[in-house]
């Protein structure tokens, strides 16, 4: 039998459920195997809501999200290049769970598919490296090509990342420095509105041999809108509503430790997530600035080649039609 009070119980479920919404906050909804975030109930007793989809490393589940929150946000949430393992561990993590929407693996990020989109144009040109930032970009893209489109043919099932951890290898190590693009919103714009203008997706359906890769799964991804942000936070809310009695009851069923996490979090023994979750925050975090990188093509270099304007792109379905299965 519990000898907690009710003072002791309202107060651990107010500092938990404050750390879960802060905790939650920068994780995406689409990580989740249901396509929504758990609610504070469901993380307590470690419902099968709070596991991530099977394309995501196991090592890098919510429990892993909440005990490097601290350290995460030191980062601002980017993915930053080290020559540290610790570090390249947390970059590694960030870039599979997509907490930093420039540099990810999913194929809701616009920034990702329209990196993809670049790497299979760029194949079709006769002379690659010449729309490219340097020269020799080869390997770098064709690793992000391999990284790429392993997630996206198999993104809601578990899958090998030896190709996303390859690429990630380049990306981290490569002698030029390369990074990923990063798109400004108005060459974002200016990328979208050419793709809807030449409607490469209905040509490249009736007229295209199959490909390697099917360039349409990434429009058809692309097009798919994340769960309403705004719809999210009410049912999360809600869900923080609900009966006082039940929630506290079910943390008491835990064992007489239950408390413990105040003072120290890894005593919290009957559950891995809530000790990973009661980690405090550390309020005194500075973010670091925003590590710049070369991209391996300009973003305006790589507007003009959708457009048409370099040599070898002026007929978006001939292009698609030379490239070959072993790009």
């Amino acid at each position: 039998m519990s000898v907690h009070t009710y003072q002791q119980k309202q107060a651990m479920h107010q500092r938990l459920t404050s750390l879960y919404a802060r905790k939650m906050r920068h994780i995406p909804a689409s990580l989740f195997i249901n396509q929504r975030k758990p609610t504070f109930k469901e993380v307590v007793l470690e419902s099968n809501q709070c596991n991530f989809v099977g394309s995501i490393p196991g090592k890098y589940d919510l429990g892993w999200s909440f005990s490097n929150f601290n350290r995460l946000a030191h980062w601002g949430f980017q993915a930053c290049k080290s020559h540290n393992f610790d570090e390249m561990e947390l970059a590694k993590g960030i870039w599979f769970l997509g907490l930093d929407v420039k540099h990810s693996f999913s194929a809701r990020s616009e920034h990702s598919v329209l990196n993809m989109l670049c790497v299979l144009f760029t194949h079709a040109l006769p002379d690659p490296d010449r729309v490219c930032e340097v020269a020799l970009t080869a390997d770098f893209r064709n690793s992000l090509h391999q990284a790429f489109e392993v997630n996206a043919l198999y993104a809601s099932t578990a899958y090998d990342t030896v190709l996303q951890e390859r690429f990630l290898e380049t990306w981290n190590h490569n002698a030029a420095d390369l990074d990923v693009i990063v798109w400004k919103p108005s060459q974002r714009d200016a990328m979208q509105r050419l793709i809807k203008s030449i409607q490469a997706v209905d040509k490249l359906a009736t007229a295209v041999p199959p490909l390697l890769f099917p360039i349409e799964h990434f429009f058809m991804q692309a097009q798919k809108q994340p769960e309403d942000v705004k719809a999210e936070r009410q049912r999360a809310e809600a869900a923080l509503r609900d009966d006082m009695a039940d929630l506290t009851d079910s943390i008491a069923d835990m064992g007489r430790d239950a408390l413990d996490y105040l003072n120290d979090p890894h005593s919290f023994r009957n559950s891995d997530l809530l000790s990973a979750l009661a980690v405090p925050v550390d309020e005194n975090i500075q973010p670091l600035p925003e590590q710049v990188h070369r991209s391996w093509m300009n973003p305006s270099t790589a507007i003009k080649m959708v457009k048409g304007e370099i040599s070898g792109v002026d007929d978006l379905v001939g292009m698609m039609a030379n490239m070959g299965v072993g790009m």
